[in-house]
């Protein structure tokens, strides 16, 4: 007889990072985008530069503030304010 898998610790897992934001993501870590929450011109803004579900981000550097912070998206360093980051939801890869 064949063992089944549980599929509600699956779902556990994914509901736990639900709240993870980009602008809780340390320096020197990567992530994939899980959901994109601007909206209007910001969020046309980041679908432009490839912020879309699935999409790898790695964190490259935090200005001496904390306001902003640079990102490399697709081989491209981006920098986003931490008002803009933390309207993505990402899942952590490493």
């Amino acid at each position: 007889m064949e063992k089944a898998i549980s599929l509600s610790n699956i779902n556990l897992c994914e509901n736990s990072l639900s709240n993870y934001k980009l602008s809780d993501v340390p320096v020197g870590k990567s992530c994939k985008v899980k959901t994109l929450n601007a909206t209007g011109l910001l969020r046309n803004r980041m679908l432009d530069i490839g912020i879309i579900p699935g999409t790898q981000i790695k964190v490259i550097r935090h200005n001496y503030t904390g306001d902003a912070a640079a990102f490399n998206i697709k081989g491209a360093v981006i920098a986003l304010r931490k008002e803009e980051s933390s309207l993505i939801d990402v899942v952590n890869i490493e």
